[in-house]
């Protein structure tokens, strides 16, 4: 399932790329995007986009920078929690991760966009889920470290990224923000236990 995921991604990207080509590209994101103040004033409508908003990303480098790590992170994830359990913990903390954006400004017209909320939940889960090897102490501590320390990478290359207005993507497209990432990981953290599969 992560394989299929980052091959959705980019094809994704590959058609913002001819729509780009073509001129259309504006209206299309326009349509796909999450945007806090279309949201809260018109759920009814603009709920899909709660989703089809992780496939869209501003540039090369928002594209290769979180499907390295929804490859990296996802895949052991996948392994402990099966295809399914996999993609509705995605997707959940996705969700859970736009819901804290929203809420710290719903009223903001600028578009969010990106994989990060889903990716940001599968950090969360691994930290927690995936450094508890049982009874191995440093190996645990180990898998925390590397876990937490990806975490900061991935929140320093999104800075950087957007500090320096990499990508060609028309003014105000923003990717997700901030708040997106920290609320997909702390729902990675709370949400992990439940969606583990039981050993027999």
């Amino acid at each position: 399932m992560t394989s299929v995921l980052i091959a959705l991604n980019v094809a994704v990207f590959l058609l913002e790329l001819v729509m780009e080509a073509q001129g259309q590209l504006a209206p299309f994101l326009a349509r796909w995007t999450l945007v806090p103040a279309e949201l809260t004033a018109n759920l009814g409508q603009k709920w899909y986009t709660v989703f089809s908003a992780t496939f869209l990303h501003v540039s090369w480098a928002h594209l290769l920078g979180n499907m390295l790590f929804l490859w990296l992170f996802g895949r052991p994830v996948e392994k402990k929690l099966g295809r399914h359990r996999f993609l509705l913990f995605y997707w959940l903390t996705g969700a859970l991760a736009t819901a804290v954006q929203v809420a710290l400004n719903p009223t903001s017209p600028s578009p969010n966009l990106g994989a990060s909320g889903g990716i940001a939940g599968i950090l969360g889960g691994y930290v927690i889920q995936l450094t508890r090897p049982p009874e191995n102490t440093p190996g645990r501590r180990l898998g925390l470290v590397v876990g937490l320390v990806a975490l900061a990478l991935w929140l320093t290359f999104d800075l950087v990224r957007v500090e320096t207005g990499l990508g060609d993507v028309p003014a105000p497209v923003s990717t997700i923000a901030l708040g997106a990432h920290l609320g997909g990981f702390l729902a990675g953290l709370l949400l992990i236990k439940p969606f583990v599969k039981r050993e027999t």
